[in-house]
């Protein structure tokens, strides 16, 4: 599975390794900070914002903070 992520004001296109509820682990190239926000656009959820929670080889947590419009 796939999504688009707005990092930084760039579009990038991200693997989505799993994905609850309140958030999503995505595998992605680039290293943020923790406490980031990012945008991730989800066929099932449409675009929704998140705060980046960890990060670690190559992968990030995100933690969902609202529906974005």
């Amino acid at each position: 599975r796939t999504g688009a992520m707005d990092f930084r004001g760039r579009r990038h296109v991200v693997r989505i390794g799993n994905l609850s509820p309140s958030g999503a682990m995505v595998v992605f190239a680039h290293a943020p900070n923790i406490g980031e926000a990012v945008t991730l656009q989800l066929l099932d959820r449409g675009l929704v914002v998140a705060q980046v929670r960890w990060v670690k080889d190559g992968r990030i947590g995100l933690s969902f903070t609202q529906a974005a419009e």
